[in-house]
């Protein structure tokens, strides 16, 4: 197990370490969570919607070309990942194109790719499936 998280932890540094760098990745799926207070956790999940949205992912920043597309600003990566039910995931805090702060949360599987991309606001969260272009 130890492997495995530090050979991704490797992927996503390569990753921030060069400019050039660029992951393109297409989603065929979204799905809409909205916050519940009353639990204190996204779990109203919406339908999921077929889509064709292309998602490319930066040094310092995440563009989602959806029908209105999203330029989202890295403020800050997170040094370790994370683990949530046995799900690996790394963490980029954000503002959006609207000053408005947000998460970008990237899921990623034990093959070390990236197969979900999670738009996490205060009251909303987009969950996108991926897959690598």
């Amino acid at each position: 197990m130890k492997k495995i998280i530090l050979s991704i932890m490797l992927l996503l540094f390569c990753f921030f370490a060069e400019a050039q760098d660029v992951i393109k990745l297409r989603s065929d799926v979204v799905t809409v969570a909205l916050f519940d207070e009353s639990i204190g956790e996204y779990s109203k999940y919406e339908e999921p919607v077929k889509t064709n949205i292309l998602i490319v992912l930066e040094e310092t920043k995440v563009t989602i070309y959806s029908q209105e597309v999203q330029k989202i600003s890295i403020l800050k990566t997170s040094e370790k990942l994370y683990t949530k039910k046995y799900e690996p995931y790394f963490l980029l805090e954000c503002v959006d194109g609207n000053g408005i702060r947000c998460n970008v949360i990237l899921s990623v599987t034990s093959l070390n790719t990236i197969d979900a991309v999670l738009l996490q606001y205060s009251d909303i969260m987009f969950v996108y499936d991926c897959k690598v272009e």
